[in-house]
């Protein structure tokens, strides 16, 4: 009984319009893998898809074949980009009292500290994951699908399926780089928030994810 009632609890913590205004920025980064990574493409969009910052990144260690063969970003592509440190002030003056907003924030919010650290910067001047917002979480708990008792949360979802899933049009979308994934992720918001604010059901049908 206690289980369900936490579940509900959860099931309905996300069920509200997200909060998006003139102050909100959407942020993606794409990195060199999944631990101890960095970037080597980072964007930054406001709240009306303008874009405020969009550049590669030269990582200190390289890009791995596998992460080329998935965003597309190449070691050859990054050779003449900014690195980390370079572009570092930049990145801040624009997150300076904003609302951030990622989807997995948990993963961009530790590339950007893991990038601070191999660029010999101290990671402490950017943000942690609980300075930002999670547009996943939000959208994970709101489409509830596979409960995890044991984590206490929802399964989430892939930026892609999420769109999908609100009837977004990807077809064009040229997903895994940095300014089409910030793009993606203010139209789910404004979508599912559209949807909200006239009462139609979210969760109307389920689609096929895409690879």
């Amino acid at each position: 009984m206690k289980e369900q009632i936490e579940m509900n609890e959860e099931k309905n913590k996300y069920s509200y319009i997200f909060p998006l205004d003139e102050n909100s920025i959407i942020l993606d980064t794409e990195t060199t893998g999944f631990n101890d990574s960095e970037i080597c493409e980072i964007c930054i969009i406001d709240w009306k898809g303008k874009i405020l910052l969009n550049s590669l990144v030269k990582p200190t260690l390289g890009i791995p074949k596998r992460l080329e063969e998935f965003h597309g970003i190449t070691n050859e592509l990054v050779a003449n980009a900014p690195t980390f440190k370079d572009i570092s002030s930049e990145i801040l003056e624009i997150l300076k009292n904003k609302q951030v907003i990622i989807y997995n924030r948990k993963f961009d919010t530790d590339v950007i500290r893991s990038s601070a650290i191999h660029s010999g910067m101290d990671p402490e001047i950017f943000p942690k994951e609980q300075d930002t917002l999670c547009a996943m979480n939000w959208y994970s708990e709101l489409w509830a699908q596979d409960w995890h008792p044991y984590y206490m949360n929802y399964r989430s979802q892939k930026l892609i399926n999420a769109c999908a899933q609100q009837g977004i049009d990807i077809n064009s979308v040229q997903a895994h780089r940095a300014e089409a994934d910030c793009r993606l992720v203010l139209a789910l918001i404004n979508e599912v928030n559209r949807k909200l604010k006239e009462g139609i059901e979210v969760k109307t049908y389920l689609v096929e994810e895409v690879k």
